[in-house]
């Protein structure tokens, strides 16, 4: 008889992040919100790891290297935790965005406009 190996369960670790400052709005609603979600989950003992509350500057390129550099330290970070050998690790990325014409929260699979700009992003881009 073969003897069969399982998998443990996957380890899930939680990114949470929003944007900084953007054309005149100095002070983004997302910034307080990750951190808020952050706060509020570990004040009142929520079994859920989360790595952390971060600010990403509002442009496509920082977007792109900023969650490529926390992923990485997200895996590494559980990996030191206790991961057990062969447990597959699940990073999920919570990324808060505004949507200005919105009246409520909205949850995207994919960003709305897969980023195109109407105007030009914190480093001048608009693609």
């Amino acid at each position: 008889m073969m003897s069969q190996t399982t998998t443990p369960p996957p380890k899930v670790s939680f990114v949470v992040t929003g944007f900084g400052p953007f054309r005149g709005v100095k002070d983004n609603p997302t910034t307080k919100l990750a951190k808020a979600i952050v706060e509020y989950i570990k004040s009142n003992n929520i079994p859920v790891e989360i790595s952390g509350a971060y600010v990403i500057e509002t442009a496509a390129e920082s977007v792109v290297k900023k969650l490529d550099i926390l992923s990485e330290e997200c895996v590494n970070s559980i990996n030191n935790g206790g991961a057990v050998e062969d447990q597959p690790i699940v990073v999920v990325s919570v990324h808060l965005g505004v949507n200005y014409r919105g009246e409520k929260f909205q949850l995207e699979c994919c960003a709305y406009n897969d980023a195109t700009f109407r105007i030009p992003d914190e480093l001048f881009s608009t693609k």
